[in-house]
């Protein structure tokens, strides 16, 4: 399930970065688009391992 959003997740941002960085930075912000991208996406992904760890926390405490 989280694999498949953070795919979504890349490919919707990608887009909207990619021109907004072609209008502000032409070419360097092309280039720097997939870096942007990616940073973000690792955020995201973070968020969600936290999300998921702290769910295991809980459950492996009501289990004991």
């Amino acid at each position: 399930m989280q694999s498949n959003f953070m795919t979504a997740v890349r490919g919707v941002l990608f887009v909207p970065i990619l021109i907004i960085g072609n209008m502000l930075f032409a070419v360097n912000g092309v280039i720097w688009t997939m870096t942007a991208t990616e940073g973000i996406s690792c955020v995201i992904g973070i968020i969600l391992w936290l999300g998921v760890r702290q769910k295991g926390i809980i459950e492996m405490s009501v289990n004991e």
